[in-house]
Parts: structure tokens; C-alpha cells; sequence
């Protein structure tokens, strides 16, 4: 849980997937330059108030749950953290 809600994670599932500039569109941000640390924080900011967690002790299943007007977009936004934290468990255990 601790990986789904760092900066470092949620920003490079950002970068990586093309989601900075759509999760900044209306804000005063939305022509920034996308590395900037403003810009960086601001998505930070945006995917956490989207994203949720929930992590059952009896069952030991982890829930994601991600919040968009649209649900073909919610979808392909939790499909994009579920295959980025696989991947990063897969680099983690090579290590």
C-alpha cells in the first residue's frame, strides 16, 4: 500500500501513461511544463484524491478503487496501476 500512494509511484504512472496532461486540463496548470515540480506535485496531488485502498487483514486481498467522471477511463487508469505494480514487484524480487 505504502508503494500505491508514494509521489515516486504515482507520478511516473503518470508520465508513463500519458495522464499529466488530461488530469491537469482546466487548471492553471494545464500548459506547464509537465516535468516541472509543480506540475509533478499537482498530479501527486490530483491521483490521490482519486485513488483509494483497501487492504483486507481477514482476506489479505487489496482493493483499488479510482474515481473518473468516466468508467472506461477509471478502468484503464486502475489497469495501468495494477500492471505498473506488477512490474514493480517483479524488479523488486530480481534485485
Amino acid at each position: 500500500m505504502t508503494v500505491l500512494t508514494s509521489f515516486a509511484f504515482n507520478t511516473a504512472v503518470a508520465e508513463r501513461h500519458g495522464l499529466v496532461k488530461p488530469l491537469l486540463k482546466g487548471t492553471k496548470l494545464q500548459d506547464a511544463d509537465v516535468n516541472s515540480r509543480e506540475v509533478k506535485w499537482a498530479v501527486y496531488y490530483e491521483l490521490k484524491g482519486r485513488l483509494d485502498l483497501d487492504y483486507s487483514l481477514q482476506t489479505g486481498n487489496l482493493t483499488l478503487y479510482y474515481e473518473d467522471p468516466d468508467p472506461a477511463t477509471a478502468q484503464r487508469v486502475l489497469s495501468y496501476y495494477l500492471s505498473d505494480l506488477r512490474a514493480a514487484a517483479f524488479i523488486d524480487k530480481k534485485i
